[in-house]
């Protein structure tokens, strides 16, 4: 009797698709530790993938570009986050290949983490070492601060200059 009550893999695995996109191993995680058995959350995910309703590569890369397009992270950090998610690292790092500015994306994106936190003149070094913690690599974290620091140096002038 409590078996008809039950919903099966397919419609969970909807519902939790309906909710967000998700990757096949993030949904069969999700049907396992609902008390699903392999072969039925195996089954429903192939269905799912026969209908189009999972593809793996696509949510990967949607979701990498709304991470890749508005935030501080580094693409070290959206990588791992993406790997949390379920996503083969194969799919992330063809999907990172497939996106052009990487560096200059970088370089903003460190930026951005820079502006988030107050900093004093001398801080290149805290800076630098934020950035690294961040995921940036040497090179995006130094070319990063000396344009944070340039960008404020300006932003200092021209306060002066409408000051007098």
């Amino acid at each position: 009797m409590q078996r008809k009550n039950r919903k099966t893999a397919l419609q969970k695995a909807t519902e939790y698709l309906a909710r967000s996109e998700q990757s096949s191993s993030m949904i069969m995680q999700k049907l396992l530790q609902s008390g699903y058995d392999v072969e039925e959350a195996e089954t429903a995910i192939n269905t799912l993938r026969e209908r189009h309703f999972i593809d793996d590569a696509a949510a990967c890369r949607s979701q990498l570009a709304y991470m890749y397009e508005d935030s501080s992270q580094s693409m070290r950090q959206i990588h791992a986050k993406l790997i949390r998610r379920g996503f083969p690292s194969e799919l992330i790092s063809e999907a990172i290949d497939e996106l052009d500015g990487c560096e200059d994306r970088e370089i903003e994106a460190a930026m951005k983490a820079l502006r988030h936190r107050s900093w004093k003149s001398g801080d290149r070094q805290k800076m630098k070492a934020y950035l690294y913690r961040k995921g940036f690599s040497y090179d995006v974290a130094s070319s990063a601060v000396e344009a944070f620091i340039d960008a404020d140096r300006e932003r200092f002038m021209e306060e002066e200059e409408e000051d007098d």
